[in-house]
């Protein structure tokens, strides 16, 4: 299975921290977070990942092109200029197969069964399941009493 995590982000929220750091290298109990999320994607069978970057982009690559401590590979897609969520999946559309894929935030902590997520997926027949927090502020995404996507509000990319 494939996977991309999302970490082209400005960081806006954590500033003034991420104006030296990529919000994803920042440090949870001095553990970056995107060592978590892919240890997470590890442990659910993830053996591929692609990342995109573009704010403080060098970081993150020399990251995580210093060595393969996760034994998965990993690849880096630079962006020129910010893409959004749909943008960036677009822009690693090489790296996909016909098999689906899992495409995660970089800057979230979760213990979330991604197998569990994935079988749902593929139960429903899905063309793309997303997992949502229920928080108004940030999620723009109305669902129906069945689950199913009904609107994306503005302010959402």
């Amino acid at each position: 299975m494939k996977a991309m995590i999302l970490a082209a982000g400005m960081g806006k929220r954590l500033r003034p921290l991420t104006n030296v750091y990529p919000k994803v290298l920042l440090p949870v109990v001095n553990v970056p977070m995107i060592d978590r999320i892919i240890k997470l994607l590890k442990i659910h069978g993830v053996e591929e990942i692609i990342v995109n970057a573009y704010h403080n982009y060098q970081m993150i690559s020399d990251y995580l092109k210093g060595g393969n401590p996760f034994g998965m590979r990993v690849e880096i897609r630079i962006e020129k200029e910010i893409l959004g969520t749909g943008g960036g999946i677009k822009n690693t559309q090489d790296f996909w197969d016909k098999d689906p894929f899992i495409v995660i935030n970089g800057d979230i902590l979760t213990d979330i069964d991604l197998r569990e997520v994935y079988e749902f997926h593929l139960r429903r027949n899905n063309l793309v399941t997303m997992v949502l927090h229920d928080f108004p502020v940030y999620n723009k995404v109305k669902v129906d009493r069945e689950m199913n996507i009904v609107s994306i509000g503005p302010g959402t990319n």
